[in-house]
């Protein structure tokens, strides 16, 4: 049965592989700028938790407690990276942050959460998630929120089960809110 844990620097190779192994559409073939979007800002300046079996993480919940500190240290420290690799990403990711900024003020908080296929189901996602929203209220952090692909209806499905709810506005983005 797989155990919950707080991430740890060490765990940085694991996680990349596994939010490249877990990418879905562009994001499959851009496997740098993946890691940089996804992955590296949380282990670096956030917080999160390892799904882990057998001492191996098979899935994580990273978080960004704060939108305004993200905007800022992403801006200064990963963006430029994203764009020596892709122009394109870069302008795109700049645009994004502009528009979620009104968001990160009434829900300071976002997320990304990625399990290998293998060990979907059974309740794991549920175990990560119930981590992180027990650490974000201990934190006393009002809400948080995530983006995800409008055609991937079992993860939408399962925030929902989680309590994220969204808008007719935001559903168009991708984007699921929560209260805490």
């Amino acid at each position: 049965m797989a155990e919950i844990r707080e991430i740890c620097k060490a765990d940085k190779d694991r996680l990349e592989y596994i939010v490249v192994e877990t990418a879905s559409g562009i994001y499959k073939n851009k496997p740098e700028v993946t890691k940089l979007l996804f992955c590296d800002y949380y282990i670096d300046n956030g917080i999160g938790y390892a799904l882990v079996e057998n001492d191996i993480v098979v899935g994580y919940i990273l978080c960004s407690e704060d939108y305004k500190k993200y905007v800022d240290i992403f801006t200064k420290d990963y963006l430029p990276k994203v764009k020596q690799i892709d122009k394109k990403e870069y302008i795109l990711k700049r645009l994004e942050m502009l528009l979620d900024r009104v968001l990160g003020k009434f829900y300071p908080a976002h997320l990304h959460i990625d399990i290998l296929e293998e060990y979907c189901g059974g309740g794991n996602g549920t175990k990560l998630m119930e981590a992180l929203l027990y650490r974000l209220k201990e934190d006393n952090i009002k809400g948080v929120w995530l983006g995800v692909d409008k055609n991937n209806t079992r993860a939408i499905s399962f925030y929902k089960k989680m309590g994220f709810k969204t808008n007719l506005l935001a559903k168009s983005f991708g984007i699921y809110k929560k209260r805490i």
